[in-house]
């Protein structure tokens, strides 16, 4: 939310993010979409979960999903933000870059930000809102 609320020109105070969050982040009506690479419910990496029999599976999905997206709606995609320096070859093989955190790339209408995992050591909520008003530059 850190991220998402100055690239969208949005006000950071915790009642703007609640409000947010709760009238428009990831609603089939909203500008925004929720997606994980691997949504099952782990503490961290460190907990014995299955994360590859469908990983394949998700990730063409995925890929079709954007490729779906890419220009032909309205209004069209303009923002995809993508987490996660574990699955940078997942990411990879969806989008077709080999992402630097903290790297914008432009795929058809929309720009794909990379940026560590949310829960990485040592992010602060300023590096957040910095990185969110570089995207902003781009919309």
């Amino acid at each position: 939310m850190m991220l998402l609320m100055p690239a969208i020109k949005r006000d950071t105070d915790d009642l703007s993010l609640r409000d947010y969050q709760s009238r428009y982040l990831g609603k089939s009506s909203g500008e925004t979409c929720v997606i994980e690479l691997c949504g099952l419910s782990a503490k961290n990496f460190k907990e014995k979960i299955d994360r590859r029999s469908f990983l394949d599976n998700r990730i063409e999905q995925i890929k079709r999903k954007l490729e779906e997206r890419m220009g032909k709606t309205n209004p069209p995609l303009k923002l995809v933000v993508i987490y996660g320096s574990k699955s940078r070859q997942s990411w990879k093989r969806i989008t077709g870059f080999d992402f630097k955190t903290g790297s914008i790339e432009r795929l058809g209408t929309a720009n794909l930000a990379f940026i560590n995992s949310p829960t990485a050591f040592g992010q602060r909520d300023a590096d957040w809102i910095e990185f969110g008003v570089e995207i902003a530059k781009h919309l």
